[in-house]
């Protein structure tokens, strides 16, 4: 590689020479000649490069080194794997295992009669009916001071109000039904309840109670607007616009 120094030398002046005289023929053959030069002089380096790597690759010493590390290697692995098997075939490996697991089993045990004790306990018994005592009558004084006699469809209103608050649909949706079957003409039970059964995805049932509601008042407008969801939900916008029209014109105000 040495003894070719000189030419590479000649090439990169011929190169600079190129540059600075671009446009002269001469400068132009010059560039080509010494862009010859370093294309030789690079693929004679690559050609020593490719040899020097072969030779190293073929070197008995290293296939030598290669084969006992191999051999080291598995050695060393099967000497671990051995050793694990002594550990999992160790009897003080298993007599451990098996001291824990009485020890385990005797403490569960010892839980769960803890458990039953305390279920058993009378004063357990007697707080629990103490408590459902003091609930009832609690419960009988709400509504003894309630505006609404007990049973009354306003009452059951209520409850359903409370119910869907907290998010206790079936519980709400019972106590519109409740209110329903005491007044009939209750239209804010049956809106509620269709707000219910909308939410469950029943729309049939839905729209039955928003129909319901408007037809004991005509100027409920949520409900036109929700039964409106539903026609849209089952796919039939021509009636889910009518009904959004008609909310939209009663809520509009009046001038």
């Amino acid at each position: 590689m040495a003894a070719h120094k000189p030419f590479l030398a000649t090439a990169l002046l011929l190169l600079m020479s190129s540059v600075a005289w671009s446009q002269d023929r001469h400068t132009l053959m010059l560039y080509l000649r010494a862009k010859m030069m370093f294309q030789m002089e690079y693929n004679r380096a690559k050609s020593q490069f490719n040899k020097g790597v072969q030779s190293v690759l073929q070197n008995p010493h290293l296939h030598r080194a290669k084969a006992e590390f191999e051999r080291e290697y598995n050695k060393a692995k099967a000497e671990f794997n051995k050793g694990v098997q002594s550990v999992l075939q160790n009897p003080h490996l298993h007599r451990a295992k098996a001291e824990f697991e009485r020890e385990y089993n005797k403490a569960k045990a010892e839980f769960n009669k803890g458990v039953q004790s305390v279920l058993q306990n009378p004063h357990l018994h007697r707080a629990k009916a103490e408590f459902e005592r003091e609930y009832n009558k609690a419960k009988a004084e709400f509504y003894k001071a309630s505006p609404f006699p007990l049973g009354d469809s306003m009452t059951y209103l209520q409850q359903g109000h409370a119910w869907l608050k907290q998010g206790e649909l079936a519980k709400a949706k019972a106590a519109y039904t409740q209110a329903i079957q005491r007044d009939p003409n209750q239209a804010a039970a049956y809106y509620n309840r269709g707000l219910i059964w909308f939410k469950e995805g029943k729309y049939d049932q839905a729209i039955a109670d928003f129909s319901e509601a408007i037809r004991l008042q005509p100027q409920f407008v949520e409900a036109y607007y929700h039964r409106g969801m539903a026609w849209e939900k089952k796919g039939d916008k021509v009636k889910a616009n009518a009904d959004y029209a008609v909310a939209t014109s009663l809520d509009r105000p009046k001038r």
